[in-house]
């Protein structure tokens, strides 16, 4: 017979293996304690002010033993909350020291994923049952609290020794980063680059330029790299797409494919073209407006393509939430930010997030994609005709306010580098 479960899961034995630790050596468990969990991850509330009380004298420099914890808890009124003194008295004999302090952690946050996962699958089948008219809002819900569970789970970071060793031989062998991704436009890829678990917020007005130069990237990426990335267009449909990737990648301007009137060496470099983009690893998805279907297309990629390089979003607010009716435009765009920056954290790939601005340079209807944003990069025009720049609005790892000068070749569809001549196919 399948066992009944009355309660959730606990171990109120590796909480008090947690506190007795940190009341016997309170210099390094506490502070051990506090990198690894929160007040919130006790399940007994009188283990929850017991958390609070040591964390909060040891971060002010107080002495901390039974006595002065049971004094502390008596100034603010809490004593009596916890079971008195003799609770106290028992947490410090609990445990002999603080050796097992890293297992009696790990059960404590084990317990605690186990407790989220359990109250975000109850509210989904209570919701499976009594909101049977709003499945994608339902499943898209669902995702995102399962992504905010997985992300809060803290894992035991890489050796700092092992860290700054491979950091080291990088620079002596002239080797950038192993989680950055060369977009191919060089002075961006220097003063900006793109890392594993990025959201770079792409913006521009209308008409200037940016699903150019976010398609250009990709293209970038896969084809010239050769690693698969993901085109999410809720724009324009994918014959549109896929006519501005050929002009690029041929160099034959897309009037001139539109009427099919080639000599025979344009018509040789389009079949090189079709060749190349056949091999590559991008893939256009026209057919995802809503903020589940996208996520979910994007899981079954990178199930497909576990070494999935890049995925861009083109545009944000064109993205439907599936929330509830009558929830604010910005509040919208607001849970589409979010979503996004949580898969990309989630699953170590950059979503390049490509938003369109008002007249006065601020992005439609949510600040949120800002906030949310790892880095702003803006396209705008430049004095001389044929270039524009990109301007790094802000950024969290790297300088701001700088201009990375690109050369911008509508015929072709196609934004490069401030090296017009050069070739990049």
């Amino acid at each position: 017979k399948q066992a009944q479960h009355s309660e959730p899961p606990q171990s109120l034995e590796a909480e008090e293996g947690t506190l007795g630790s940190m009341l016997i050596d309170p210099k390094n468990a506490i502070s051990e304690a506090v990198e690894k969990i929160g007040a919130n991850f006790f399940f007994l509330p009188a283990h929850v002010t017991i958390y609070e009380a040591l964390v909060e004298m040891w971060s002010k420099g107080q002495a901390i033993d039974s006595i002065t914890l049971t004094q502390y808890l008596r100034d603010i009124n809490k004593l009596d909350s916890v079971g008195g003194a003799s609770v106290i008295s028992a947490l410090q004999t609990f445990v002999p020291g603080s050796a097992n302090l890293e297992y009696y952690l790990s059960i404590v946050r084990d317990k605690k994923t186990l407790r989220d996962i359990i109250a975000t699958g109850t509210e989904a089948v209570r919701a499976a049952f009594e909101e049977q008219e709003n499945v994608d809002t339902l499943l898209s819900n669902v995702q995102t609290k399962i992504m905010e569970i997985s992300l809060s789970v803290i894992r035991e970071p890489p050796s700092l020794h092992d860290s700054i060793m491979e950091k080291i031989e990088r620079m002596e062998n002239g080797e950038p980063d192993a989680d950055i991704i060369k977009t191919r436009i060089t002075r961006l890829d220097e003063v900006s680059p793109l890392r594993k678990g990025d959201m770079p917020l792409l913006s521009g007005i209308k008409k200037s330029g940016k699903s150019i130069l976010a398609l250009s990237i990709l293209e970038n990426i896969c084809i010239c790299e050769k690693k698969p990335g993901i085109y999410f267009s809720l724009e324009d449909r994918t014959a549109k797409v896929m006519d501005r990737i050929f002009a690029g990648v041929s160099r034959i301007p897309m009037n001139r494919h539109h009427s099919s009137k080639l000599s025979p060496e344009e018509i040789d470099k389009s079949i090189k073209a079709a060749e190349k983009i056949k091999a590559s690893g991008l893939i256009i998805r026209d057919d995802c407006y809503d903020l589940s279907s996208i996520v979910s297309v994007f899981r079954k990629a990178l199930q497909k393509f576990p070494n999935l390089c890049i995925a861009c979003v083109d545009y944000a607010q064109l993205c439907r939430p599936n929330l509830e009716k009558g929830e604010t435009r910005e509040r919208e765009v607001a849970t589409v930010s979010r979503t996004f920056r949580l898969l990309a954290m989630e699953t170590g790939v950059p979503i390049l997030l490509v938003s369109q601005l008002n007249k006065d340079g601020f992005a439609r209807e949510s600040m949120a994609l800002e906030q949310d944003a790892t880095a702003s990069w803006k396209i705008g025009n430049s004095d001389e005709p044929g270039k524009k720049t990109i301007s790094i609005e802000w950024q969290r790892n790297g300088e701001s306010g700088v201009f990375v000068p690109i050369t911008f070749r509508g015929e072709i569809a196609r934004v490069e580098g401030y090296v017009a001549a050069k070739e990049y196919f």
